[in-house]
């Protein structure tokens, strides 16, 4: 159904852009075929590697150019150059806290002029020993307070999104079924019809 004032809360990674696509290029280039095979959101069980060594590995690819090397997806960025003044938009992604910096920068250089929020719910490591204030994306959002619509490309974050409150969309990925993203852009665009064209603020007193 058509919403009023939307506030749209985007996942980062695999779905503003095509980390895991661009990571298995850099790690594993002669394996064309991987990306679709990978049928379980445990990744690293498709790719019949140790967790911790397929973590390590893409904190790597994180921290040393790869992810500031990305485009965005053509497709995602061109739905908001087309429908981005609509609605508010918040980032909220599971990164760790060391690779946080980059991902915000990422985001704000390539859709900073919509995303105006950016939240990191950590993703643990086990040398990292900072505070654990929200256990997952679904506690993130109660805390914050805000959201309309969740795009999310995680089944179980899609879930506790319905449970925050929030309605959730799926960004297709092989791991949670697969399909056009296309579909998912659009189905937004339905719900978001019929929204303020533009966030207009205020003016301060004179």
């Amino acid at each position: 159904m058509p919403l009023t004032d939307p506030i749209l809360v985007w996942d980062v990674d695999d779905v503003l852009n095509d980390l895991t696509i661009e990571w298995l290029r850099a790690e594993r280039p002669g394996d064309s075929g991987l990306y679709e095979s990978l049928r379980d959101p445990r990744l690293h069980l498709g790719l019949g590697i140790d967790e911790q060594d397929y973590l390590a590995s893409l904190d790597n690819f994180r921290l040393n150019g790869g992810f500031e090397a990305m485009e965005p997806r053509p497709d995602v960025l061109s739905w908001f150059r087309e429908h981005g003044d609509r609605a508010r938009h918040v980032a909220l992604t599971s990164t760790p806290l060391r690779t946080a910096p980059v991902s915000a920068t990422w985001v704000m250089r390539h859709f900073g002029r919509w995303i105006r929020t950016f939240h990191v719910v950590p993703s643990t490591r086990p040398d990292d020993d900072a505070p654990a204030l929200d256990p997952d994306k679904e506690h993130a959002l109660r805390f914050l307070a805000l959201g309309s619509v969740m795009i999310d490309d995680r089944p179980e974050n899609l879930d506790g999104a319905r449970r925050a409150g929030l309605e959730a969309i799926r960004f297709p990925r092989p791991w949670n079924g697969g399909g056009n993203p296309r579909t998912a852009l659009a189905q937004l665009t339905d719900m978001i019809r019929g929204a303020s064209t533009t966030y207009t603020p205020e003016k301060d007193p004179a």
